[in-house]
């Protein structure tokens, strides 16, 4: 009971959604009430990718909007005049470069972080590393310099006892 009460909190007596008024309603009513369409998309997805495997996910997408929007029957229904115009909008509209660029900017900008972490680990080890060198050499000379100190004190001693 107490989970459903979590779930539904939004739609409960003083929930946000409680009361909801006439504009949300009127949005709420395009909203499908389940996600049939998304799964058919990501089964259509999955089906392109086994049939077509070398084939980028980009084109496979295109393949897949063209076909759900229904664009070739909504080409045919144009004079060939429309359809030297809209294809050449198209073309001079397209942003597939653009979003290439954008893209590649990203896994460049990534790439980016990704050295610049490693750099800062290897940075880190060093640092550490020089670190653990340097105490390993004070301690050596302070040994060093006891041993010096111990012998010259026991050669100062003046006889067997006392050494």
């Amino acid at each position: 009971m107490e989970k459903a009460k979590t779930l539904f909190s939004d739609f409960l007596y003083g929930g946000k959604f409680y009361n909801a008024d006439d504009d949300l309603k009127t949005t709420a009513r395009t909203c499908p009430s389940n996600n049939i369409t998304v799964e058919r998309l990501m089964g259509k997805l999955d089906s392109a990718i086994k049939q077509c495997p070398n084939s980028s996910v980009g084109d496979i997408e295109t393949k897949i909007v063209y076909n759900n929007n229904k664009t070739q029957t909504w080409l045919d229904t144009k004079s060939n005049a429309d359809k030297e115009i809209l294809v050449k909008n198209a073309i001079k509209n397209r942003n597939s470069r653009s979003v290439f660029k954008k893209k590649n900017e990203s896994f460049n900008n990534r790439v980016k972080i990704i050295n610049q972490r490693f750099e800062s680990k290897e940075k880190q080890a060093k640092r550490k590393s020089d670190k653990r060198a340097t105490i390993k050499k004070i301690i050596e000379e302070k040994i060093w310099n006891l041993e010096i100190e111990l012998e010259t004190k026991i050669d100062k001693l003046r006889t067997k006892t006392e050494k």
